[in-house]
């Protein structure tokens, strides 16, 4: 198959790393590319092997990009493209539309497509595919946008390659957090919990956002800046994640996340709060370090004490559990091998003419 992606988006999140860890290996097998704007998302796929190329997206039905995606599409015989948000619809789609070539777009959170008279008509219009990252989005989905048929769905968990084995304790014992630096991911939660905490520990942050100076101040005001690590933004994100051995997230607002999947993958212990599709991948057997969706700093203060007084033993099995997790339920190889198969059979196989 020839598949193209195409993600107008400016921040990197949790749908391009998607796009580039799915390319990578389904550009073994077929013809894939990807566009977006010039920065770090075309450089890492470049980096990965996978053709990219930067564009200017402009505005919503940018004639020139519409008339440029039917020469590209066209010259290199596309089967399917993947869009993300609208202004990839409004110029792909629709070229991709007069080219009778399937569109898929991807759903990352339940509310992501806000629900316009313009929309509605451009769904109606183009008819894509709408590919959901777990149960909890799909469901979400369907019920902001009443005119999309539950048919034209398609639930496939995010996947992650899963590390080869867990990686020893570190000492001191390290905890760290991977999501973006904005006020619903909780860094300011985690930052008062660590306040309660006693022993040798370190609190690393990776990633930046709008209130990356407020957390500094928080920090310094709670006086644990002693104990943080501030590492910024990071296309290498598994590097720090391998480094670490307890991964905690405070987001209130959540699809499936994929800092989250990220940890496990790598046998990080996670500690989380009940939020999102993230049930959709924990194991049974950490159901006592998922918090309720409420949970307070203390509830978070408490998990976090009992993992850092637990022994090396019971640390690594923990570790070996989530990450036995990925393997099991979202290993990449897995996954990418249900979307070929869902792409072959139920999307290009009904590809008008």
């Amino acid at each position: 198959m020839d598949i193209a992606f195409v993600n107008s988006t400016h921040k990197w999140g949790g749908v391009k790393t998607w796009i580039i860890d799915i390319a990578s290996l389904l550009k073994n097998r077929n013809n894939v590319m990807i566009f977006g704007r010039r920065g770090s998302f075309v450089e890492v796929a470049v980096q990965r092997g996978v053709f990219a190329r930067s564009i200017g997206f402009g505005a919503d039905f940018n004639p020139f990009l519409i008339v440029y995606f039917l020469y590209i599409f066209k010259k290199f015989n596309v089967d399917v493209v993947f869009c993300n948000v609208g202004k990839d619809m409004t110029t792909a789609g629709v070229a991709a539309k007069f080219l009778d070539i399937p569109v898929i777009q991807q759903i990352g959170l339940p509310a992501d497509i806000p629900h316009t008279r313009k929309m509605e008509l451009l769904h109606k219009w183009i008819n894509p595919w709408f590919l959901c990252t777990c149960e909890f989005i799909r469901d979400g989905f369907v019920k902001s946008l009443p005119y999309v048929k539950a048919d034209k769905t398609k639930v496939i968990l995010t996947a992650k390659n899963c590390a080869e084995a867990v990686t020893p304790l570190g000492r001191p014992m390290r905890i760290i957090m991977t999501s973006q630096l904005n006020p619903d991911k909780g860094h300011a939660l985690i930052l008062g919990a660590i306040t309660k905490l006693k022993g040798d520990f370190t609190l690393r942050i990776v990633g930046t956002g709008h209130i990356e100076k407020k957390l500094h101040a928080l920090a310094e005001k709670l006086g644990v800046s002693g104990k943080v690590e501030w590492c910024g933004f990071s296309t290498d994100v598994r590097s720090h994640l391998r480094e670490a051995d307890i991964f905690v997230m405070a987001s209130s607002c959540e699809g499936l996340p994929n800092t989250l999947q990220e940890a496990m993958s790598e046998g990080l212990v996670p500690v989380c709060r009940d939020v999102g599709g993230c049930r959709e991948v924990w194991p049974e057997e950490l159901e006592d370090l998922m918090l309720p969706f409420d949970a307070p700093p203390e509830a978070y203060a408490t998990v976090l004490q009992r993992l850092l007084d637990s022994d090396a033993a019971t640390l690594q099995g923990l570790k070996a559990i989530s990450r036995d997790a990925c393997v099991k339920t979202f290993s990449l190889v897995g996954k990418v091998a249900e979307l070929e198969q869902w792409l072959s059979q139920a999307v290009v196989a009904r590809k008008p003419g």
